[in-house]
This record gives C-alpha cells, sequence and structure tokens, in this order.
C-alpha cells in the first residue's frame, strides 16, 4: 500500500517537473532560448569532471539508454545517483547552474515513470524544434564577437541540447 503511495506521488512529481520544463521551453525569445539550452547541455561536460567515475558512467548511459534497456536496477540507480543534482542544485548560487541540476534531475526522473514517455517525448521534440533558433543565435553571437560572417555552421549541430538528450526519447 506504501509502495504504491510513493510511486503514485512521484510520478506526479516527475510529471509536475515535465510540465514546467515544457513551460519553461515554450519560449520564441531567442536569448532566452540561448542561455536555456545552453545551460542544460554543458551538464555531460560538468558531470565527466566533477563528479566521480560511478556518477559520470551512470548518466553517461542514462544518456544512450532505450527504453527496453531500463530494467529494475538500473530504475534504483536513477532514484539514487540523481539525488546529487538535487544537493547541487540547492547548493548553487548561480541560476543558470540552477536550472541545469534541474532539467536533468527532471528528465532522468521521468524516466521511471514509462506514463511520462508521451511528455518526454514532447519536450524533447520542443527542444529539437528550438535547435535551429538555438544555432541561429549561437553564430550571431560569434560573428558579433569575432566582428565577421561565420563560414560553415553545419557542425554546430551536434552541440545543440537535442544532440545530448536521451535516446530514450527520440
Amino acid at each position: 500500500m506504501f509502495k504504491k503511495f510513493f510511486k503514485k506521488g512521484a510520478l506526479k512529481f516527475a510529471e509536475s517537473e515535465l510540465d514546467n520544463l515544457i513551460g519553461r521551453f515554450s519560449t520564441h525569445e531567442p536569448e532566452e532560448i540561448f542561455l536555456l539550452h545552453n545551460a542544460a547541455a554543458s551538464a555531460p561536460e560538468f558531470w565527466r569532471t566533477m563528479l566521480n567515475e560511478d556518477y559520470s558512467n551512470f548518466f553517461d548511459k542514462l544518456i544512450t539508454i532505450e527504453k527496453k534497456d531500463i530494467d529494475e536496477e538500473i530504475q534504483k540507480k536513477i532514484a539514487t545517483h540523481t539525488q546529487i543534482f538535487i544537493q547541487l542544485q540547492n547548493q548553487s548560487n548561480e541560476l543558470l547552474s540552477q536550472f541545469m541540476f534541474w532539467f536533468w534531475k527532471a528528465i532522468f526522473f521521468s524516466m521511471l515513470h514509462p506514463e511520462l514517455e508521451d511528455k518526454g517525448r514532447k519536450l524533447t521534440q520542443l527542444i529539437q524544434d528550438q535547435s535551429d533558433i538555438y544555432i541561429n543565435e549561437l553564430v550571431r553571437r560569434a560573428e558579433e564577437i569575432a566582428g565577421q560572417k561565420a563560414e560553415n555552421t553545419e557542425s554546430l549541430e551536434d552541440q545543440t541540447l537535442y544532440h545530448t538528450l536521451p535516446k530514450y526519447y527520440k
């Protein structure tokens, strides 16, 4: 009985977090899209350099994992390992860092609930749709700094947040 109660509460929490992310990413403002995408996309680099090997390897695995590969052991690790993002979010004084931790906590927690797959895919599609806006803003900023027109922007797609998102939602 308690297990069902807590699972239902966790589902509502994860759903609320995804809804909040979808709302946050529903902006059409290039500056805001740039900041959101940049902050969230920088997380893998952060966890590879700042967290121990067990954590970083696990989070890297979650990026490439598919739905069929999430077993009970993986679910337990998601629930326990993702707690580090909550701690780091609470300890951070920077808004973009707090956002980065919140984003990935919400993404990984949502993977514990197959019922949220459609919302996760909606967020993924929204982020993919914004990738062109992100790239255009990135190029505009680079050109502004360099004082000249960028020549080759095709390789920038690999640097988008969409490219970083888990295969689970693609």
